[in-house]
């Protein structure tokens, strides 16, 4: 269970009084060779402040800002740097992937490849920090494997290093949330809140806390069955976040306070629609449990390669309601994902999905395109059989497991279970409607008078006899 609180949101940056606060709180005296004392930051508290769970964190941060360490700002230098370091964090995407990069590489615009697991644990840790309450206690190990075999794609091979000019596109392109955690752990510093998940300066003493302020960067809460195959937890719910857009990540689109320019997790529910598990691998069933749920979902699926032996991980984001019919529907957040053993964006935009199980004269199964309108070539495949898949022009692969999960919050689902009840009644309704009306014919006279010059007017008994 994604156990989360709500958050507070709040839209004003941080003053310079509240920055002069914090500085008060990280700085130390200090006497000069004329004796005179003066105020300068303590880079020792600095570093404990920022770093929470990654210790380095701190130290990386305080060397991107202040250069020399043995020549620590004072209080104005201080308020100008971190005036600059939050405007930074509100800004385009590929601003905040090349500062956060150079954090990291030490205002490098190149990283060694085995610095590549440092980076994207970081990005995991300050994202479950942030996004979810209590410990944080998961093994990343498959997601930054999955994370470096896509990336180790654009390393250089002259140097062997990653460059920033070629990571910011990938990321980009496959990833352009995977810094959120990050940037939101460096605002809720800035901000003087650390909530309940560290022990530094921050918890010691609160004077310099913005009241109005708290990190509004939240996972969505889920509640996976017992008997789930796929094992969804926060992991996933996190590489799924750092590439989906945040219409799938909270139940409703927000701007978080800080930025006009993107959205950010802000919590919510997801609820479990379909799993092959408990409704078993059919298509039929499929559209049963998912139909009239009128907002966002994502399906995951895993399916295992025969020939290879490699076990896949997949996601299927589509943004409006699953419909069956001879044709392409999904706006431009429909996304299908590879998450595992290799990370991936393999297809996105709208009218590319299609789910058809057995109209003729269109391709039945679901399907995802790559172009508009059933135009270029076929991502996805599931035939309506429902126990393969084929991506790309791949083999086929067995589908292993199915699960459908609505993001749209616990109102539509509540709408869609109320919808369910409503056809319920009405199916109910059409069927007394049809007895009553064969049993007043059964007494009928004009029944009897036909029967008699040979009509027969039974269709239940021409029926059984068929």
């Amino acid at each position: 269970m994604g156990n989360l609180g709500s958050r507070a949101v709040h839209g004003n940056r941080a003053t310079d009084v509240q920055l002069e606060r914090l500085f008060t709180e990280l700085s130390v005296e200090v006497t000069g060779n004329d004796k005179k004392k003066t105020t300068v930051l303590d880079v020792g508290r600095f570093k404990a402040y920022f770093s929470g769970h990654d210790k380095q964190f701190g130290h990386d941060l305080c060397v991107r800002l202040f250069g020399r360490l043995d020549n620590p700002p004072n209080q104005d230098e201080f308020v100008t740097v971190m005036k600059d370091v939050e405007e930074i964090c509100q800004r385009d995407p590929r601003e905040i992937i090349a500062f956060t990069f150079s954090i990291l590489a030490n205002q490098s615009d190149s990283l060694p490849a085995e610095i590549l697991p440092s980076l994207f644990k970081r990005s995991f840790q300050y994202g479950m920090v942030l996004g979810v309450e209590g410990e944080v206690e998961y093994d990343p190990t498959y997601i930054v494997a999955s994370l470096i075999a896509s990336a180790n794609q654009h390393l250089s091979k002259e140097d062997g290093r990653l460059h920033v000019a070629q990571f910011s596109p990938w990321c980009l392109r496959h990833c352009p949330s995977l810094f959120d955690g990050t940037r939101h752990w460096i605002l809720s510093c800035i901000h003087g809140d650390h909530g309940q998940h560290t022990h530094t300066a921050a918890k010691q003493d609160t004077s310099s806390h913005d009241p109005d302020w708290m990190p509004y960067y939240q996972l969505p809460e889920f509640s996976a069955p017992p008997n789930s195959v796929l094992q969804l937890d926060n992991m996933i719910i996190w590489m799924l976040s750092i590439s989906l857009p945040t219409l799938y990540m909270g139940g409703h689109h927000k701007h978080g306070p800080l930025d006009k320019m993107v959205d950010y997790p802000i919590g919510g529910e997801w609820t479990l629609l379909y799993s092959s598990a408990a409704n078993g691998f059919s298509l039929n069933r499929f559209l049963h449990h998912c139909s009239d749920y009128r907002g966002p979902s994502v399906m995951l699926f895993s399916c295992h390669d025969n020939n290879d032996g490699t076990d896949h991980l997949l996601a299927l984001a589509v943004d409006v309601e699953w419909r069956a019919g001879t044709f392409y529907y999904g706006n431009q957040h429909c996304r299908l994902l590879e998450i595992k053993p290799f990370f991936s964006v393999l297809a996105d935009g709208p009218k590319r999905v299609s789910l058809n199980e057995k109209e003729r004269g269109f391709p039945t199964g679901l399907r995802m395109m790559s172009e508009s309108d059933g135009g270029g070539n076929c991502i996805l495949h599931i035939p309506s059989s429902f126990d393969s898949v084929q991506i790309r022009e791949g083999s086929s692969q067995v589908l292993t497991a199915v699960e459908v999960w609505g993001c749209g919050g616990m109102e539509v689902a509540a709408l869609q279970q109320k919808q369910k009840h409503w056809e319920k009644k009405e199916i109910a309704r059409r069927i007394k409607v049809k007895r009553d009306a064969l049993e007043a014919w059964e007494d009928n006279p004009d029944r009897h008078l036909l029967e008699w010059v040979g009509v027969s007017t039974s269709r239940s008994q021409e029926q059984q006899q068929h």
